[in-house]
């Protein structure tokens, strides 16, 4: 109903009172009342635009977006160098809400999205996060905070500077150089990195001090050849059994198989070989890993179908040796690389 209507029915209701009353206070009271529902009525009008000429207004209506509104739980993200905030922003108060780095992958947020924060959800300070369809905000240049990123970058140890540092990164296009940087000690001791990871790190702008945003599930990625058993014996209380191989010397990755691997490392070390192995979907590392690789095991009990897909791909256009498992057992495991080696020598 327009406010035209409901102006022209109180008059109606007014009239009516008018009429049917004879008491002259209770007249004037009632005219008291509706008089001030009219003016209060005018004001709505005055700031309104009129609601009667409905069909001269029905396309413009339909063109427009709707309005949005967002509710008490909803905040503005803003990317930080490693994970992000949300914020609420009044003219008597600003809200600031952590947002971790792993909410942001899952909900791939970027500056200016808008993302619900219910807090509590999950229990005590376990909040759920959620991204809302709303449109980007645009940034004031006063917030804004420039970072520099790389992403699947590939951990150095610096002989000279006797730190871990960041020298390259991995593309679709192979093997990239950066600028030298450093990584923070912090997140060196948090993921206890080691040379050969791959992990997604980011700073600002004329610093060459990195944070790590994120480690992938990968073993150390060796470009050498490996150091021989009789290495580690001279440097551990344990002695172990070195058994003559044909996976002496090789570097063995296995794509998936997570419950196995520390047998598999055991079984690949007593024969003088590497293994490395990755849970990561994503086809540049998958690549990457093996490219410095002489032998991919897939296990298909245990590996996603698109790592499979991937990995099978790749290594047939690389001419790499793959095997797929389809038993876990250390035996077989090790059975079926030597015979793969065998039949590619």
């Amino acid at each position: 109903m327009s406010l035209n209507s409901i102006e022209k029915e109180i008059r109606n209701h007014w009239q009516q009172a008018i009429t049917s009353t004879t008491d002259i206070c209770d007249l004037e009271t009632h005219s008291e009342l509706y008089i001030s529902i009219l003016k209060s009525l005018e004001v709505l009008q005055s700031k309104s635009k009129p609601l009667d000429n409905v069909d001269a207004t029905d396309d413009d209506n339909d063109k427009k977006a709707p309005e949005v509104h967002r509710s008490i739980s909803d905040y503005i993200f803003y990317r930080r160098v490693r994970g992000g905030i949300g914020k609420q922003s009044s003219e008597s108060e600003e809200v600031v809400e952590k947002i971790p780095e792993s909410v942001i992958r899952e909900e791939n947020l970027e500056t200016g999205d808008t993302v619900k924060i219910e807090k509590n959800y999950y229990g005590t300070n376990k909040h759920r996060y959620s991204k809302q369809p709303f449109e980007k905000v645009e940034i004031d240049e006063i917030d804004y905070y420039p970072i520099i990123e790389y992403n699947n970058a590939i951990v150095s140890f610096d002989n000279t500077l006797k730190q871990y540092v960041i020298k390259s990164y991995s593309s679709s296009e192979g093997i990239k150089s950066s600028p030298v940087m450093l990584i923070h000690n912090d997140d060196i001791e948090r993921l206890n990195l080691q040379e050969g990871y791959i992990v997604d790190v980011a700073c600002i702008p004329d610093r060459n001090l990195v944070r790590v945003r994120w480690s992938y599930k990968t073993n150390v990625v060796h470009t050498n050849k490996p150091n021989k058993s009789s290495f580690y014996k001279d440097n551990t209380e344990k002695t172990d059994v070195t058994i003559e191989s044909n996976i002496k010397d090789k570097q063995i990755l296995v794509v998936g198989g997570n419950s196995n691997i520390n047998r598999y490392t055991e079984e690949v070390d007593k024969r003088g070989g590497s293994l490395v192995s990755t849970l990561s979907d994503r086809e540049v590392m998958i690549k990457h890993l093996i490219d410095n690789s002489d032998i991919v095991v897939i296990p298909i009990f245990e590996t996603s179908h698109i790592k499979m897909k991937i990995a099978k791909a790749y290594c047939i256009a690389r001419h790499v040796p793959y095997l797929i498992l389809e038993k876990s057992g250390r035996s077989h495991f090790i059975s079926e690389i030597e015979n793969i080696i065998n039949n590619n020598e």
